[in-house]
């Protein structure tokens, strides 16, 4: 399904594929080195990197998917960084408890356009879980972060409590990386699971075929635990935690020294 009119009349094109980020933001204002003269175009996903670059003070920033319920997404955060304080923005999209995301959809609303305001209307329920977490590609790993908290409750709950990284590498190194886990995070990350999970009409089309997905996972997933605080990864700690700390790590536009500079 590589054509354009196919994949906008599927059910890709109506639902929130990606809802959350899963971009090393601060490694692209660093590489794309922004200033106030640049005009950006950027693929819309779940909005955060949009809302990071932002950071950078670009001229201008067009945001563009092919899925228009990226874009709503984007307008929903959009409106709620217009009109809600830090932490009840943190409540309304998921990341603290909450149990009136509706109130403040009610609030936000009048800053949407008229078709995110139509979509968001017949996905209240997707406002009132949490709208960060509730793409198919953050319900996925999210399942993951269940069956990984099933089997190995007590490392993870050491793993993303480390502040030094020798630490955490000791740790990684005796204790996490046994030969039983390798096999289980290879199936986890599988093309057959993805696709399953996630049915995105584009996740493999420009993946050469003698790449192996699960390989290069988890190549990059032990890189990051050998060189990065898992306590400082956003992405890491969701990924293993099904959730996100507020207090150590939180997607780039989020962090609270970045909103007070």
């Amino acid at each position: 399904m590589n054509n354009p009119n196919d994949i906008l009349q599927s059910t890709y094109a109506n639902r929130i594929s990606y809802s959350g980020p899963n971009e090393d933001s601060r490694s692209e204002l660093k590489a794309l080195n922004i200033n106030k003269n640049d005009n950006i175009l950027c693929v819309t996903g779940g909005g955060d990197r949009v809302l990071s670059l932002l950071l950078g003070k670009p001229k201008k920033i067009t945001a563009i998917d092919l899925n228009p319920c990226q874009n709503y997404l984007l307008e929903l955060k959009k409106a709620g960084i217009q009109e809600l304080n830090y932490e009840d923005f943190l409540k309304f999209t998921g990341i603290l408890p909450c149990n009136k995301r509706l109130h403040f959809y009610n609030k936000i609303k009048h800053h949407l356009s008229k078709e995110a305001e139509s979509f968001w209307r017949e996905n209240t329920k997707t406002i009132k879980r949490g709208p960060i977490f509730e793409g198919a590609f953050e319900k996925h790993f999210k399942l993951i972060s269940t069956i990984i908290k099933t089997i190995r409750p007590s490392k993870i709950r050491t793993l993303v409590t480390f502040k030094n990284i020798e630490e955490q590498r000791k740790f990684v190194e005796q204790k996490w990386n046994t030969p039983a886990w390798k096999h289980f995070l290879h199936f986890l990350t599988s093309e057959s699971v993805f696709r399953l999970f996630l049915k995105d009409p584009g996740f493999y089309q420009y993946v050469p075929q003698q790449v192996s997905i699960p390989e290069y996972l988890i190549s990059r997933m032990d890189h990051s635990l050998m060189n990065h605080l898992i306590l400082e990864n956003f992405f890491m700690t969701f990924l293993l935690t099904g959730k996100y700390n507020p207090e150590h790590g939180l997607p780039l536009y989020l962090e609270k020294k970045i909103i007070q500079q």
